[in-house]
């Protein structure tokens, strides 16, 4: 999607063009296109091209098919500085300023056109076009790149968290053994279910709640040593 973006962006150029002749002009269409395949790879420089290439070609001219070409090579010169240049450091002003010249190879196809449009091209808008295109590639390319360092260092940062953690498939849950006492640490078991965790035992008078519960319990089950009846003496 960001490359049709682009795409869309370059094919933008094409309402504000600076006419060397019938059907020729020439625009800022590069940039959108070297970015796409400097920072986007393959996957985001066709679409780009293929949409710029498509409103090229339906505006039509006599510079139809080389303004065409020209777009291939935009986006083909952003795909070899991004096999030129490492994506394991941070690039800087210097590298997007290379990007901004070599996507001055689509002016190549403006030596096919005949030779009064060359000079007219070569003797007026082509110098002030490099300069707005490695302009331009450094100004735009700071964001991409800052963006792609930033997504780079977060994930970096969750593959380290993530192999720092400890492995869980060996971990079991306990399970709770049915035998153990009914006290445990910070209060009893009929404490905790009666919401009172804080008693320390169930006969600890700090919370009435817990001992009314305990008091029912021992009423109900009776003395804990019931008294042995006596036998009744005969008359």
């Amino acid at each position: 999607m960001t490359g049709a973006a682009l795409g869309i962006g370059a094919a933008l150029q094409f309402a504000t063009p600076v006419h060397i002749g019938p059907g020729v002009f020439l625009d800022m269409r590069a940039v959108p296109l070297a970015l796409a395949g400097g920072f986007l790879g393959v996957a985001g420089a066709l679409p780009a091209t293929a949409i710029a290439a498509a409103a090229r070609l339906w505006i039509g001219g006599a510079g139809a098919e080389a303004g065409a070409v020209a777009l291939c090579l935009a986006s083909g010169s952003g795909l070899a500085w991004r096999a030129l240049v490492s994506g394991d450091r941070q690039r800087g002003i210097p590298a997007l300023a290379g990007l901004g010249a070599i996507s001055c190879l689509h002016i190549l196809p403006v030596f096919a056109l005949p030779g009064d449009i060359q000079a007219a091209a070569f003797l007026g808008p082509i110098p002030c076009l490099v300069v707005l295109n490695v302009a331009g590639a450094v100004a735009v390319g700071l964001i991409f790149e800052e963006a792609r360092w930033t997504a780079r260092t977060e994930a970096q940062q969750r593959a380290e968290a993530a192999e720092a953690l400890p492995p869980l498939s060996g971990m079991q849950p306990a399970e709770p053994d049915p035998m153990a006492p009914l006290e445990a640490t910070g209060g009893s078991a009929v404490a905790m279910a009666a919401g009172c965790e804080g008693c320390p035992t169930p006969a600890g008078s700090g919370c009435p709640t817990t001992a009314a519960l305990f008091d029912r319990a021992s009423n109900l089950m009776g003395p804990a040593n019931p008294p042995i009846p006596r036998a009744r003496k005969s008359a």
